[in-house]
Parts: structure tokens; sequence; C-alpha cells
């Protein structure tokens, strides 16, 4: 019964170990090849999950090139953390300046951070329990009678 239950898990795990991988490596191609600007805060989105609302602010920025961008952030918090009119760095790619971030650790690295330390952990369970020298050989038998 632990081997079917623990193989998902170490699916899952795996998967996000990889989708970490691909978020670091598009924020790390984002960072080498980013214009930086600063944005202002026109607005916020609001998200709700388990009864706490996250705002997400809405900046405006033009680009290197005069093209006037608005920006609705994917990272938000449970406050407003910048008032209206502040000035906020972003980072964006100058091929496709509808890929910009507000520059700071959390709104760059915090999906990566997050993904590879929940992989981690679940594949690293996962693996501790399927190969389980304690774990009796006839538990397993009797769950496939």
């Amino acid at each position: 019964m632990t081997r079917l239950v623990m193989i998902p898990v170490l699916i899952f795990g795996v998967f996000l170990l990889y989708f970490s991988q691909k978020l670091f490596f598009e924020t790390r191609h984002l960072t080498k090849s980013a214009e930086y600007t600063y944005g202002e805060v026109v607005d916020y989105t609001t998200s709700r999950s388990d009864g706490t609302t996250y705002y997400h602010p809405v900046l405006t920025f033009t680009t290197r090139d005069g093209q006037n961008i608005t920006h609705h952030a994917k990272s938000g918090s449970s406050a407003q953390e910048y008032a209206y009119g502040e000035k906020v760095e972003l980072l964006y790619d100058p091929s496709d300046p509808s890929n910009a971030r507000v520059n700071g650790f959390f709104a760059l690295w915090g999906g990566a951070l997050i993904a590879g330390i929940i992989g981690t952990f679940q594949a690293g369970i996962a693996m501790l329990l399927l190969d389980n020298p304690f774990a009796s050989k006839e538990d397993d038998e009797d769950d496939e009678s």
C-alpha cells in the first residue's frame, strides 16, 4: 500500500523540481537580458485565498523605445505594499515588454524557491518511504492479495 501511495507523491515532487528549475532559468535569463526602469503604481487588483485578500500592484511604465505598458504584478501581499503614485523598480524583457517583474527577491525568485522546497521535500520523503528498510515486505504482499 505504501508504494502505491508514494509513487504519485514522488512523481509530483519530481514535477515540482522540474517546474522550479524552469522558473529559475526563466528568471535568470530575464535578469541577464532585462532593461531596468521605474513604474508607477496606478491601481491594485485583488485575489482571495483561504479567507485572505491579496493585493497585486498594477504599474505603468515606459519602455526605452517609448511604449507605454501597464503591468499587473503576479506577486501580491496581504497589505498594499506601495502607495498610489509610488515609483517601483521593474525589470522587463526588451523583446517582450509585457514580460515584466518588480525588482524584488520574492517577485523574481519566490516561485522557483517555493516549488523547489516543496518538490525536494515531497520527492525526498517519497524516496525514503519507497526504500524504507524498516517496512515489512509482508505488508506490501498482503496489500496486493
